[in-house]
């Protein structure tokens, strides 16, 4: 089993097969999932409010909700997963003709290795789920070997500096 996760891994992917997500979690003041966010390289989007155990909520948006609506909207964070999961799996299926290899779907985000791909991993588990073979990547690594470590790489430096005219 791992011998052909090694193989596998070291195969270069078919780009023609590749579904990539752009993801974003919002984290409760005590780190757990407050809101998940997404969007495919095809515009699919995905979004969810996460009921946590405690309402502790650090998001501006969801603080300036209502108790009663906020209710309403925040879901079971094992829902939430697992819908994400189906969110993920439907999009590629529906726009790479069938294609069911989930190694061919890419999960953005940006500093993701040292904060979303982990809290959303371990949400994930946390809820008793088994997270599908997709691939993590990080849009802060990339950026800084394309661009230099020097550079300046948080979502507000990058937009104010590279998409400044959106």
């Amino acid at each position: 089993m791992v011998e052909e996760r090694v193989a596998n891994s070291l195969r270069r992917p078919d780009l023609s097969r590749i579904t990539v997500i752009f993801y974003h979690l919002g984290l409760a003041k005590d780190g757990q999932v407050e809101q998940l966010s997404a969007v495919s390289s095809h515009g699919e989007r995905f979004s969810s409010v996460i009921r946590t155990t405690v309402r502790a909520n650090t998001s501006p948006t969801l603080g300036a909700i209502p108790p009663e609506v906020y209710n309403v909207l925040a879901e079971d964070p094992k829902e939430v997963m697992m819908s994400f999961c189906r969110f993920i799996r439907r999009t590629h299926l529906m726009k790479r003709e069938g294609d069911m290899e989930m190694r061919n779907i890419i999960l953005m985000a940006h500093a993701g290795y040292c904060k979303d791909h982990v809290h959303l991993l371990r949400t994930m588990m946390g809820c008793g789920i088994t997270p599908p073979d997709f691939r993590l990547a990080d849009s802060l690594l990339l950026f800084m070997m394309y661009k230099g470590s020097d550079e300046n790489a948080d979502v507000a430096s990058l937009v104010a500096k590279h998409a400044a005219r959106l």
